[in-house]
């Protein structure tokens, strides 16, 4: 079958459920240290299934922005991480 990728919140239900079928995940999530914490909890279910983590069931989703200058970009990107984190919503 194609790649099939599972979208992780940080449930230890999804992540569990993406190691038992040896699926992808597909993270999306502002603090480093969460992203680190599923990534491990995911290659621990992996192998509690008998199967090993892999660089190609790895992908951690990003936001990017285009400002006009070069300084706007970090305000901007600044902005949404102080207003809207704590949500999970963009508020610009």
């Amino acid at each position: 079958h194609p790649p099939v990728w599972i979208p992780f919140t940080g449930s230890k239900e999804t992540i569990e459920c993406a190691a038992a079928g040896n699926f992808g995940a597909a993270i999306h999530h502002p603090h480093r240290g969460v992203v680190l914490d599923m990534i491990a909890h995911f290659a621990q279910r992996l192998a509690h299934h008998g199967h090993r983590i892999r660089p190609d069931q790895i992908c951690i989703m990003t936001e990017a922005w285009v400002a006009e200058s070069g300084a706007q970009g970090p305000r901007r990107n600044e902005r949404w991480f102080a207003l809207g984190a704590a949500s999970g919503a963009p508020t610009a």
